[in-house]
């Protein structure tokens, strides 16, 4: 492995004992790994450059997830192929970093957690 690869398993490990804590007997989670992109020198990119940056942030997200699922580590989600949604937001997005001595902390991946209530059958 190298030590990339090292420190993104040890960060899935981090994540999946947060999604530990967060599930209980009726509750579960869902994540939203969301790859992001910087801009050139602050510039909105036309279009051919968003498309280019957009699939960009996706395989940023496919590649973090795809080094977790190689490595079993987020054994707490049930179901990955419902409960994990791996996304690319290009230059958009919320939550940005603004100005040109920060644009570049935007080469980033964002995880969301959000909890949903389970409902058992009643048979």
């Amino acid at each position: 492995l190298s030590g990339g690869e090292e420190k993104i398993i040890e960060a899935g490990k981090e994540l999946n004992a947060v999604l530990k804590e967060c599930k209980s007997e009726n509750i579960e989670v869902k994540v939203i790994i969301e790859g992001r992109a910087s801009r050139y020198k602050c510039q909105i990119p036309d279009e051919r450059e968003q498309q280019r940056l957009e699939k960009v942030s996706l395989e940023r997200a496919k590649y973090l997830y795809n080094v977790w699922e190689e490595h079993n580590t987020l054994t707490q989600v049930i179901s990955p192929e419902k409960d994990i949604v791996v996304t690319g937001s290009g230059v958009f997005g919320y939550n940005r970093y603004s100005g040109t001595q920060k644009e570049d902390l935007n080469r980033r991946v964002v995880i969301q957690i959000i909890p949903f209530i389970k409902y058992k059958d009643k048979k």
